[in-house]
């Protein structure tokens, strides 16, 4: 069998199925088959406007927050707080025991420590002028 390669600058849904479901059914075979299921919440003003949403996953115990957006205008005041403990609330009743969620320096390394998140990597000198970090976070949330 003689494979070929391709590199796309967009990625379909239908191409992350495909990988999703190797992984799931590769993760089944070695004995940890619950596979990853989506979770997003958002906060939306009268208007129905989006003023902040997180989006993530949860599976193998362990919940990942993939997106935490506040509108400049709702920052500083509790949006993301409220945002991230109903993804912690919904990945306990999803039986996850550890959240984890990363950042750049130009985002919000400090907010996640606050939320009693504990840094456990970081990487410095990225970015086009090597000015720039990203951090990884975890917490027990059960």
């Amino acid at each position: 069998m003689t494979l070929s390669y391709s590199l796309k600058d967009k990625v379909e849904p239908e191409d992350l199925k495909i990988l999703g479901d190797g992984l799931t059914t590769h993760s089944a075979e070695v004995g940890f088959g619950a596979a990853w299921k989506d979770l997003a919440a958002f906060a939306t003003d009268s208007n129905g406007g989006v003023r902040g949403g997180i989006a993530g996953n949860t599976g193998q115990g362990m919940l990942y927050i993939r997106l935490l957006w506040v509108h400049a205008d709702e920052r500083g005041k509790g949006l993301g707080r409220k945002l991230m403990a109903m993804a912690e609330a919904e990945g306990v009743k999803r039986g996850c025991s550890t959240a984890g969620v990363d950042t750049f320096s130009y985002q919000a390394p400090a907010f996640y420590p606050k939320l009693g998140y504990t840094q456990f990597g970081k990487v410095d000198g990225l970015g086009q002028n090597k000015d720039l970090s990203r951090f990884w976070f975890m917490k027990r949330i059960a």
